[in-house]
């Protein structure tokens, strides 16, 4: 079934059979394509280093609670370990880096 029958002989025939071009890119150029890829990489290791942060945090907190469930506190300052305790658990990495400035590190030097 032919629509047009007096183009049949036409010269203008192949013309019409030719695709048309496509006005829309082949894809993202290569430079967009380096930048995602930098991009992505350079996320990854973020959220990598964000996971190790947590992890080193989590042993710190740990090593600073069992620092103070374990030290001998003096006589007159037996209430001292409860609310250390209670602090180091309460604001978890803070609560670590104030007891281990204001307590560790004085009682390693003798000072506390």
């Amino acid at each position: 079934m032919n629509t047009l029958p007096w183009l049949a002989g036409s010269a203008a025939l192949p013309l019409l059979q030719q695709p048309v071009p496509s006005t829309e890119p082949a894809g993202p150029p290569a430079a967009a394509v380096g930048l995602v890829g930098v991009l992505g990489v350079l996320y990854m290791a973020f959220v990598v280093g964000m996971i190790l942060l947590g992890v080193l945090a989590t042993v710190f907190w740990i090593w600073m609670l069992v620092d103070c469930a374990t030290r001998q506190f003096p006589p007159h300052r037996e209430n001292e370990k409860v609310v250390w305790i209670l602090v180091i658990v309460l604001a978890h990495g803070l609560g670590s880096i104030i007891y281990y400035f204001v307590v560790k590190r004085k009682a390693d030097r003798g000072e506390y």
